[in-house]
């Protein structure tokens, strides 16, 4: 019976001792992590601006378009990212838009993920939703939105234009009706001049065919390259007047236009120009990121 007794603590003792090993090598386990984290060195030049509303553990859409002041936080970062000295600023970014009406243009504009049959891809043509009393059919189709100096000099688009005309610098204040160019494949289903009805963010938007893209007209930045012969080009337009929507598309809207693409200048060093760009989402109080393009 001694015996069992002189035992009980020195089990003890070892038990104690063994968690206590433990946790010292799992602390020294996470703060290699962090270090490990900490220490990341990107070797690329180009990257892609996102938020991080729609992410688990995260502010929701729906709360920062609440937040005072969230338009004039935006549209501070909208300049700061156009106006940085350590990169480039590509506005550009894709959207869905979603046809209303009787869509049978076939799957090519289509936005859907690729590697779909044909069966799954038309389950997108003919949602039907309710617009107030009516029902209405949306098809969702590829949308990609571009700022003025990103077509006209950065992209280069301008010289693309292969039927009708570019944007002008008042397209890219919102209005009732928006001008938009269409890529090359549309020409077989509009004119210049014919106007369409698209959702986007859950608003109806009117659209003006103002001109056609060649069929090189394409998005080339770092190791992304997008054919734009299937998408409609909207101007990345400002909203100046807010009572024309609502909140809620006026901020998601704004957020988009910093959802572009940076390039870091040649003699500038990459990290140097990150934390530049953490600097200025960390003063507009927005929680958005960057992730690198590769290639």
């Amino acid at each position: 019976m001694s015996k069992r007794i002189i035992w009980i603590p020195i089990i003890v003792i070892i038990i104690v001792i063994g968690s206590i090993l433990l946790c010292n090598a799992l602390n020294r386990e996470q703060e290699r992590q962090t270090v490990a984290e900490e220490s990341v060195e990107y070797t690329g030049t180009h990257f892609m601006i996102s938020d991080n509303y729609t992410l688990p553990g995260h502010k929701s859409q729906n709360e920062i378009v609440k937040e005072d002041g969230v338009m004039d936080r935006v549209n501070e970062l909208y300049d700061a990212l156009s106006g940085s000295e350590y990169f480039t600023y590509y506005e550009v970014y894709d959207k869905l838009l979603q046809y209303e009406g009787n869509y049978d243009m076939g799957y090519a504009f289509l936005d859907v993920p690729r590697g779909l049959t044909e069966e799954e891809m038309d389950e997108v043509i003919h949602q039907k939703a309710l617009s107030g009393e009516e029902i209405i059919l949306l098809t969702n189709i590829k949308g990609m939105f571009v700022g003025e100096k990103t077509f006209d000099q950065l992209l280069s688009l301008q010289d693309h234009i292969i039927e009708g005309k570019g944007f002008e610098p008042e397209d890219f204040i919102f209005d009732d009706v928006v001008n938009v160019v269409l890529g090359s494949e549309y020409r077989d289903f509009y004119e210049i001049g014919d106007r369409l009805v698209v959702h986007y963010i859950c608003e109806p938007i009117e659209l003006n065919v103002i001109g056609f893209l060649d069929d090189s007209a394409s998005v080339d930045v770092g190791n992304v390259h997008i054919d734009l012969s299937t998408f409609i080009v909207v101007p990345s337009f400002k909203i100046m007047s807010q009572e024309k929507k609502g909140q809620y598309f006026n901020v998601t809207h704004s957020l988009s236009r910093t959802h572009g693409i940076i390039e870091i200048h040649d003699n500038v060093d990459i990290k140097t120009a990150l934390d530049a760009c953490d600097a200025m989402f960390s003063k507009e109080d927005l929680d958005c990121d960057y992730f690198p393009l590769h290639g």
